[in-house]
Formats: C-alpha cells, sequence, structure tokens
C-alpha cells in the first residue's frame, strides 16, 4: 500500500511539472513569434520592483500554559516538516535554496543577532498593478531576542523573521513575515507547538507565493495569504497534539509588512501581541484572546488592574484545541518612523505601554530595544519567557544594516 501511495504521488509530481513546463514553453514561443513594432527600438527601461512583505527566518521558544510570543530575517524560506524541538536550526532542501533566500528555526537563543530587511523593488500584482508602484519603499529594519526569563526551566517561546521573493512573469513578489509564538503544554509540548506553528506558516506563505507560477493563479492579497498560513499553523499544532496525545497548544502573533505599499497586515490567536508605536503614541493593534481583556471589555476591569489580575494568564482560544480556529486579521497603515513589537505577554504583562514606548523610541537600533525591553520585563519579575521583535521603518531609498 505505502508503495502504491508513493508511486500515486510521483506521477502527481511528474504531471504537474510537465504541465508547468508546457506552459513555460508556450510563453517562450508566444514571446519569440509577437511581431515587433514599427518605431524604432531603444534600450528597455530597468526592470522595476517593489515590495511586499512575508516569511524567512523563523527562531524559537515559548511560554507556559496559556502564554505567547514573536519576530524578523531578511530571505525566502521553506523549512522541512518540523521535528520535536532541537537546537539546530532546520535545514532547508536544495530546491528551496534555489528558490529561497534564507530561513532558519532555533531553540530560544540568548542572544539572536539584529535583522535587516533590504528595500525590494518588485510588485505584488495581486492586489496592485506596477504602474501604481511606490518610487521609495519604506526602508525596514528589525532586531529580536527571547529569554527564559527568571522563573521557568524551558523556554516555549518561539520567533521568525522571514522574506520571501519571487519574480515570474506574472507578477513580482516580495513578502517579509515576522511572528511569535508563545507555547503551552509543558516540556516537549509547549516549544513544540510554537516551533511547529512558526515552520508551518513560513511554509504555507512560501507555498502561497509560488503557487501562481505553476497554476496561473491570481496572487491573493497578503492579509489572505498571512491567514490562510495560519490555518495551517493550526491544523499542524492540532495534528501534532492527536498524535502525540499532548495537550499541546500555542498563542500566534504575526505581521506582514508591505514596505512598498506602506501597510502591515496582522493575524493574532491567544495574547501574544502587536503594536505599533510612535514618537506621539503606541496602539494595541491585535486584542487578548484572555479572561481579562473579556472584563476589560465588558467595563469589569481596568487595563491596569488587568495587568495584576490572578487570572491574567487564562486565554479561551489558542492554535491546537480545534483544526480549523478563529484567526482575527487587522489591516493598517504605515508611515516613516513607525515602529511595529511583536511580543509575548511575558513582555507586556509585565512592562507597562508608556515604558515600552518609551524603550523602542529611543534604543539606538531595534536589537537594542529587544535587549532593553527583555532587561525591562526581567526587572519587574521575568516570571514568564520573554521575547520580543521590534520592526523600525525610514523613509530613504538605500538598504541599511543595524
Amino acid at each position: 500500500m505505502p508503495a502504491i501511495f508513493l508511486l500515486i504521488v510521483m506521477v502527481a509530481v511528474i504531471i504537474v511539472l510537465a504541465s508547468w513546463i508546457v506552459v513555460q514553453e508556450m510563453r517562450r514561443r508566444r514571446y519569440q513569434n509577437r511581431p515587433l513594432p514599427a518605431t524604432d527600438v531603444s534600450p528597455a527601461p530597468a526592470h522595476s520592483t517593489a515590495t511586499v512583505p512575508l516569511p524567512a527566518t523563523p527562531e524559537s521558544a515559548f511560554a507556559a500554559p496559556a502564554k505567547s510570543s514573536t519576530v524578523e530575517t531578511v530571505a525566502e524560506p521553506v523549512l522541512p516538516p518540523p521535528h520535536p524541538v532541537t537546537t539546530k536550526p532546520l535545514q532547508m532542501s536544495d530546491e528551496v535554496q534555489a528558490t529561497a533566500q534564507t530561513t532558519n528555526v532555533e531553540q530560544a537563543p540568548a542572544h539572536p543577532p539584529a535583522m535587516t530587511d533590504g528595500v525590494s523593488t518588485s510588485a505584488s500584482a495581486a492586489y496592485a498593478s506596477k504602474a501604481h508602484i511606490a518610487d521609495r519603499p519604506l526602508v525596514v529594519i528589525s532586531g529580536k531576542q527571547t529569554d527564559l526569563g527568571l522563573v521557568r526551566q524551558i523556554n516555549e517561546d518561539s520567533l521568525i523573521v522571514s522574506v520571501i521573493e519571487r519574480a515570474c512573469d506574472a507578477a513580482d513578489l516580495s513578502l517579509r513575515l515576522y511572528a511569535v509564538a508563545d507555547g503551552m503544554g509543558g516540556h516537549e509540548a509547549g516549544e513544540v507547538a510554537s516551533r511547529l506553528a512558526l515552520t508551518h506558516l513560513a511554509v504555507s506563505l512560501l507555498q502561497q507565493a509560488l503557487l501562481p507560477e505553476a497554476t496561473q493563479q491570481t496572487i491573493p492579497s497578503p492579509l489572505q495569504m498571512l491567514r490562510s498560513a495560519g490555518q495551517e499553523a493550526a491544523r499542524s499544532v492540532y495534528e501534532e497534539a492527536r498524535r502525540s496525545r499532548t495537550d499541546m497548544g500555542t498563542t500566534l502573533a504575526a505581521a506582514v509588512v508591505d514596505e512598498v505599499h506602506r501597510k502591515v497586515y496582522v493575524i493574532n490567536v491567544g495574547d501574544s501581541r502587536v503594536y505599533k508605536i510612535n514618537a506621539n503614541k503606541i496602539c494595541q493593534i491585535t486584542k487578548d484572546h484572555s479572561l481579562v481583556q473579556r472584563l476589560v471589555d465588558s467595563n469589569q476591569l481596568t487595563p491596569e488592574e488587568a495587568r495584576n489580575h490572578p487570572n491574567a494568564n487564562l486565554i479561551y482560544r489558542t492554535l491546537g484545541e480545534k483544526s480549523n480556529v478563529e484567526i482575527d486579521t487587522f489591516e493598517q497603515a504605515l508611515e516613516a518612523g513607525d515602529y511595529l513589537l511583536l511580543c509575548s505577554d511575558g513582555l507586556c504583562g509585565l512592562v507597562e505601554n508608556k515604558d515600552i514606548q518609551a524603550a523602542v523610541i529611543g534604543g539606538d537600533s531595534p536589537q537594542a530595544a529587544c535587549a532593553q525591553l527583555i532587561e525591562m520585563a526581567k526587572q519587574a519579575g521575568g516570571y514568564d519567557n520573554i521575547s520580543a521583535i521590534v520592526v523600525s521603518l525610514h523613509e530613504t531609498g538605500l538598504r541599511t544594516e543595524v
């Protein structure tokens, strides 16, 4: 039976590849046979490009039952199916490396390196034509860090920063992904859940970005792709929980930045958060799926009281509880001078918003801001794993290194 199944899979793959080759050959012939214009032929203008954010480098670590986490890198990733917790980065196949720039998942690094996003000039024809591409995309720079904290024995938080880029006749595409996951379920469950979720999130985004090239389908919007990838992450955790018969789960907060069209697309499940910050204010984009948030919404608690409530860590929605989970989605405009913060509740549950804003705005770099935020959470008790991704957006057309 396994041999028959393998044969069927191989035949299906061959059919898909053959179809793709035929389509490309037809395109090539149409291009060669098309009539040339009667007017003079001048050198073609340089190919313009633009950027639309998505996945690339995953890092992992996560917090105990009912908590959450986040972060970023410069590369286009495809990761193999995750395996129970390991401290070695996951390896991409040779085939994947041919199309992806870079992506890796690490288990709770103490001081991860700063990540920097260069400006890509490729247009996402799925939701905007090349004729409407901004001349000067925002430059995106990010930093990330995760920490065990002062109480936990295991880091169940995981972070990912990833960039996927592709070029084809239909449309150029660049997707920049940042995500935090806060696992739960105890030893060899929480950290597996958070890392599994981020791995499948990144792989799903990559597959969606590459699919139209083979099938001639139009590329969906970044928010549609991000939400679909979130559902795939939820299914992966749910199936692993059933297979291993463990009560594993994880939160998820993910953002895709489109520096060309100056927008951010966000999804969340649980109590990991995404903030938009600038010199004037700090705004929480996501809403916690927690008991205390419901009490705040019903005016039974103030946000300050919710922070110190004994049930502050109780959440009612996670990845892993069922195969198809409800995912909240958000879309906001971005401007030069804005910052994004993705974090687990080990940070936002201990540090007040005004102090978070000051650390992010006042940091020498996104990586320095991450380090300061984690130190502030540890000084406030460090009761949980602590993870942060800081993304800064600047008005310049040049690639910048942190």
